[in-house]
């Protein structure tokens, strides 16, 4: 922590910025985030520099930290329901109950936030137009918590204002998705029109990613070596910087892909589990077998528990050679590394 904290004075001291973004995959693991905040609000509060955060876990301890980060501007704050429907979410194993977003969204809107950000993924395994109604509605009922608080409150506030974000989903390698298909670029726009039809009325806004952006990226991630000379037939056609929506050329990918006799399919399609993968030879310390595990939990809704506040679900990692890794806490399984180990 003292490091985080030495960077983050040296970092306003030789930029002019007035933010400090806690960034990572999931910041609020970080075992010493609270203590980081608090000492990060104090250290430059005077100084008018915020601290934000990125999305949320749905929970009172998320809000604790959230208030005590934004000591100097309030801005909004993002949750990440990710899917619509509980049956949804128990396939990625996300373990939200809508009640449990309810009350975080509750909690902000009565402690003084106006602006809430609520994220989804499309495309998900297994997703229905249920499941995008799903987030419709969600996106609805939180607008109308935040209505209400307002109505009811005995000081001024600002307008409600939610705003659903939704990411295409892409399935990544070495994980229990690796498998799976994409959806069609076809699909994507389909369901992001119907979002549009849907997630009408008052306080509500609606934003999404490029999906043919989305495809490029999940094609660069599933890609094989067939796929270097694609990659060099555009960077000679004059394509740069297309980290930039503005810079993509779908159509010279599309272009260059066919000159090679390859399409877009040949990468994003559905694979069976037996199958080599392009990256088959690498090593990331999860076992393969506990991939497919997964993702035949995935395939009949069965969440897999936080190996910290359970069973070891044995998946490699605490096995790994000089991986330095061990269980903060967590009852032992036969045949698994003890959290003493």
């Amino acid at each position: 922590m003292e490091t985080i904290l030495s960077l983050a004075e040296e970092i306003i001291a030789s930029t002019g910025y007035d933010e400090i973004s806690l960034t990572s995959l999931s910041s609020m693991d970080y075992s010493l985030i609270e203590e980081l905040v608090t000492r990060l609000a104090a250290q430059f509060q005077d100084r008018n520099v915020s601290i934000s955060l990125p999305s949320l876990r749905i929970d009172e301890f998320s809000l604790k930290i959230a208030r005590e980060v934004q000591r100097v501007r309030r801005s909004g704050l993002t949750f990440a329901p990710e899917a619509g429907t509980q049956r949804l979410r128990n396939i990625i194993n996300k373990g939200v109950q809508e009640e449990d977003l309810f009350q975080a969204v509750r909690s902000a809107f009565e402690s003084g936030w106006h602006r809430i950000k609520l994220y989804f993924m499309l495309g998900l395994p297994g997703e229905e137009e249920e499941d995008l109604a799903g987030i419709a509605r969600l996106a609805k009922k939180t607008a109308e918590i935040g209505q209400q608080i307002r109505r009811n409150s005995s000081r001024k506030m600002r307008p409600i204002e939610v705003q659903v974000n939704v990411s295409t989903f892409i399935p990544k390698a070495f994980t229990p998705f690796q498998w799976y298909e994409m959806d069609s670029l076809t699909a994507i726009r389909h369901k992001i029109e119907y979002l549009q039809q849907h997630l009408t009325g008052r306080s509500l806004t609606l934003d999404w990613n490029d999906p043919e952006t989305s495809r490029l990226e999940a094609l660069l991630a599933r890609g094989d070596r067939r796929l270097a000379p694609v990659i060099e037939g555009v960077w000679q056609q004059g394509s740069r910087l297309e980290g930039w929506s503005e810079q993509v050329d779908y159509q010279r990918w599309q272009q260059a892909l066919k000159d090679f006799s390859l399409t877009e399919e040949d990468f994003l399609a559905a694979r069976e589990t037996g199958d080599p993968l392009p990256w088959d030879h690498l090593y990331t310390g999860v076992d393969k077998d506990f991939l497919q595990q997964e993702w035949q939990c995935a395939a009949s809704g069965k969440e897999t528990p936080d190996c910290r506040w359970s069973a070891c679900s044995s998946c490699g990692v605490c096995a790994t050679p000089h991986s330095g890794l061990k269980l903060a806490r967590g009852r032992e399984k036969e045949g698994a590394v003890s959290h003493d180990d």
